[in-house]
């Protein structure tokens, strides 16, 4: 039977990429385009890459469309920020949801479908989930990943939400979080920032502007983690991490770095072993989908 998709919420797949196909990036586009939710638009902005690399990751996605999802793809010859590209393709996007993929990141071809279950029964308007964690694609390939939890991020999150504490460490993942597009965030999309580390500053701004925010336990997504890359980068992905709190909050590099300090020195090695102690003792060993409410 066929679904009619115009029932169907409609959900934009964010995807920047500079990287032309490789043993990654083929897996990854991959499962962006055969995800099994109906009614999915995939825009994609290709840059940095050669025009032959660019016509080839058009051709191999439009080879792996078993669903018949819209694809929508640019291209670029210069190498952009991924700001720059997800800003561009957020503007055009025409979904109710948005997603966001980079073409390291491996989704399960659920990933959408669950998300979206969710947060339709709900109402709910972030939805993250457990994810993955891989450095070379052996591990990927074997199985051999180790399991990133949210569960203690997100409490923080919302008990903390108008402290220093959520400005001094990432508490949100980026790549497969589902976010809702309303009328009360409109502003944050239509300027969604284009510096460095810019997902972070997406994030802290739109938090205000949403009601609930919900995790699924099940790791649904994959994340390709290389610390010779600059986001993999310690030093220098901290330091971008200061420079957005200082864009966030008009205060000065020195107070931002300080506080990005704090992050790293306090908050984030207890998060780790609360999180831990959280596993630990964790009766229910089913993975769960649960709520979080966020206090206006």
């Amino acid at each position: 039977m066929k679904i009619n998709k115009k029932k169907k919420n409609k959900v934009s797949i964010i995807v920047p990429s500079d990287k032309p196909l490789n043993q990654i990036s083929r897996i990854s586009y991959k499962h962006a385009i055969q995800q099994d939710y109906p009614n999915i638009e995939l825009i994609i902005f290709l840059n940095g890459i050669t025009k032959n690399e660019y016509k080839e990751v058009i051709s191999y996605l439009d080879k792996n469309n078993i669903h018949n999802h819209e694809i929508i793809n640019y291209y670029s010859r210069k190498r952009l920020s991924p700001g720059i590209a997800r800003s561009k393709l957020i503007n055009i996007s025409k979904g109710d949801f948005i997603i966001f993929l980079d073409s390291d990141d491996i989704p399960n071809k659920q990933l959408i479908s669950k998300k979206i279950k969710l947060a339709i029964q709900k109402n709910v308007d972030i939805i993250c989930s457990s994810a993955y964690i891989f450095s070379n694609f052996e591990q990927y390939k074997n199985g051999f990943m180790k399991k990133r939890t949210y569960v203690v991020p997100l409490i923080i999150l919302t008990l903390f939400l108008n402290s220093f504490v959520p400005l001094s460490v990432n508490l949100i993942p980026n790549s497969g979080t589902l976010i809702r597009k309303r009328k009360s965030n409109e502003y944050i999309f239509k300027n969604y920032p284009k510096n460095k580390h810019e997902d972070f500053i997406f994030y802290m701004n739109i938090i205000h502007h949403i009601n609930s925010i919900a995790l699924i336990e099940e790791p649904l997504i994959s994340y390709y983690i290389n610390r010779k890359t600059l986001t993999g980068n310690k030093i220098i992905s901290k330091l971008w991490h200061a420079k957005a709190i200082s864009n966030i909050t008009n205060t000065s590099l020195l107070k931002s770095i300080l506080l990005t300090i704090i992050g790293i020195s306090l908050i984030s090695p207890l998060i780790y072993l609360l999180e831990k102690i959280r596993i630990l003792f964790k009766k229910n060993k089913k993975e769960i989908s649960f709520i979080l409410s966020r206090n206006n």
